[in-house]
């Protein structure tokens, strides 16, 4: 199964394109996360989107490229009747049935192939990403899936620092939900208390949070120890607080 999920990250690796697993594929195969698999996603740099979506549709005629968003990403009805993307500058891939090939149970049936500058990422960065070979084969050494660190800095950066300019609840939704499962489930978090008698986190929550980026780590912290207060604006104004005392002013989303 994970061979054939794996299959068109494979193509993009040996197309020499860097890139990095993302979503619930990375959260489950690198950090043991019980969740099902939805999109398949792949995080390149900017430069190198349609290069990536040109090797696999070349490798993999039974894919094609899509006009129509993916329904996970699409924001609430409720919130906005115009269901906006929030992927904008993503390709879409859909796995068809041509003559003659029938599609394995396992084949992603639908790619998300994003720029890495949305997720505040350089896919480039080894330091911050991991091989899985094994257990993977040896020709999927190439593949390279995110730290813990990685994964947490660039949900926390998106949330606090909305990519798209404006809050888009169903992507914020599913990025809080992503943090909360690295922290439940990551092997090197599940200790339970969380938070030990002379009030320090456990070691194992607490060596995850020196990892991250330093402007990250009280939002952790707090996340943690169930002290996250005040509105979300003032989540990201105690963050941009921190950034500016660090020299780092450049924001995204408007206050």
């Amino acid at each position: 199964m994970q061979t054939d999920r794996m299959r068109p990250v494979r193509t993009i690796t040996d197309a020499g394109i860097p890139c990095l697993v993302w979503g619930e594929d990375a959260l489950a195969l690198a950090h043991c996360v019980p969740t099902v698999f939805f999109d398949l996603q792949v995080i390149v740099p900017d430069d190198q989107v349609e290069a990536a979506t040109l090797a696999i549709l070349d490798a993999h005629p039974y894919y094609q490229r899509s006009s129509t968003p993916s329904p996970h990403w699409l924001e609430y009805k409720l919130i906005d009747p115009a269901e906006p993307y929030c992927f904008v500058n993503s390709t879409t891939l859909r796995l068809v049935s041509p003559p003659g090939h029938v599609p394995r149970d396992d084949d992603p049936t639908t790619i998300l192939i994003h720029p890495q500058s949305h997720f505040y990422l350089d896919v480039r960065d080894h330091r911050r990403s991991l091989s899985l070979s094994p257990p993977l084969p040896l020709p999927y050494a190439n593949i390279r899936f995110p730290t813990i660190a990685a994964m947490l800095d660039a949900y926390i950066a998106a949330y606090l620092d909305l990519p798209l300019g404006y809050y888009h609840y169903r992507y914020s939704h599913r990025v809080r939900t992503c943090i909360s499962y690295l922290c439940l489930y990551s092997p090197v978090m599940r200790a339970y208390p969380r938070i030990l008698p002379n009030g320090d986190l456990e070691p194992g929550h607490a060596s995850v949070r020196e990892s991250l980026s330093p402007e990250n780590r009280q939002y952790f912290e707090l996340y943690n120890r169930h002290t996250l207060g005040g509105s979300w604006i003032d989540m990201v104004k105690d963050q941009r607080d921190i950034m500016e005392k660090m020299g780092r002013v450049t924001y995204i989303f408007n206050v």
